[in-house]
């Protein structure tokens, strides 16, 4: 997505081995909990490893399991927690993922029987304008909705808003919660 410095970022994945000494680490320095993000999880592979068996040996090891998901694939891994990336309605969406995935993701959620998914929003200058409306929308088809506010990567403050512009999205945000919506 154009809001994320890890397209900026290549690297190689981890292979499944080494995957499985970062949980051990992550465990003995007394993390509990282990959320998988940042590029697309749900394309890790390694030969015949998937993110499905990483997320089964994670479930043995940690008290609880997440993972953050552009959602364009079924939403079928076994972690506690699902986050979908919505960053908008259709058009709004698409523009910042670069590409038409906004009905599939859609319909990944409405399919899915995964018991807790959340939408989770990064707001920005392009999409700011239609939270509240992608809040009323999706809220019919998740657990709840999060939120975080894009701050700027490599100077790519075009994107940022002001506290001002942040504020004042937050009071109606605090509203719509307050009136019942997750």
């Amino acid at each position: 997505c154009i809001q994320c410095p890890l397209r900026e970022m290549p690297s190689k994945d981890p292979d499944y081995h080494q995957v499985l000494s970062m949980l051990d680490d992550l465990y003995e320095r007394g993390n509990r909990m282990v959320i998988f993000e940042g590029g697309e999880p749900m394309l890790w592979r390694d030969g015949e490893y998937t993110i499905h068996d990483i997320v089964d040996a994670a479930n043995q090891l940690f008290f609880s399991t997440a993972m953050t998901t552009n959602g364009t694939m079924p939403l079928d891994v076994r972690v506690d927690t699902m986050w979908v990336s919505v960053d908008g309605l259709r058009e709004t969406h698409n523009t910042l993922r670069e590409g038409d995935i906004f009905h599939p993701i859609i319909h990944n959620i409405k399919q899915s029987s995964h018991p807790k998914i959340f939408a989770h929003i990064t707001i920005n200058t392009i999409n700011a304008s239609e939270v509240i409306s992608l809040i009323k929308f999706i809220s019919d088809y998740v657990k709840g909705v999060t939120i975080q506010f894009y701050y700027p990567y490599n100077d790519k403050d075009e994107l940022f808003l002001s506290i001002k512009e942040r504020a004042g999205l937050l009071e109606e945000i605090i509203q719509l919660k307050r009136s019942g919506y997750p």
